[in-house]
C-alpha cells in the first residue's frame, strides 16, 4: 500500500448524483471489473456534494488482499518484469496477403 490512487468511482462523473434523504441512507457500489496485481490495497471512502466539497471521508476504511492465482496455462513461467495491472489478451498470426 503505497498511497497511489488506482481508481475513483465517482458517481457525478457518471451523471448519477445520489439524492440522499435526511437521516440514514444505504448506498451500494458495484465495480464490474477491476484487475489488481497480487498485494495489499487500502480502500478509502469519501462523500462530497455536487460542488466537490467533502462531506465525509474515511481513510483506509478497509483493506483488500489480492493473492496470486496458481498458473494453469501458458508455460507456467512469470515474466521477469510485469506491468502494474494485469490484462487478458489474445495473440494470433496474421497470414500474409
Amino acid at each position: 500500500m503505497n498511497g497511489e490512487l488506482l481508481i475513483n468511482a465517482d458517481v457525478i462523473s457518471q451523471g448519477q448524483p445520489l439524492n440522499l434523504a435526511e437521516g440514514m441512507n444505504t448506498v451500494s457500489l458495484e465495480i464490474e471489473e477491476l484487475y489488481l496485481k497480487e498485494g495489499a490495497y487500502a480502500v478509502s471512502l469519501y462523500m462530497s456534494d455536487r460542488a466537490g466539497h467533502t462531506l465525509d471521508y474515511i481513510p483506509h476504511a478497509f483493506a483488500i488482499d489480492v493473492v496470486e492465482e496458481p498458473m494453469t496455462d501458458g508455460f507456467g513461467v512469470k515474466p521477469g518484469k510485469d506491468g502494474m495491472v494485469p490484462c487478458r489478451f489474445k495473440v494470433q498470426m496474421v497470414p500474409d496477403v
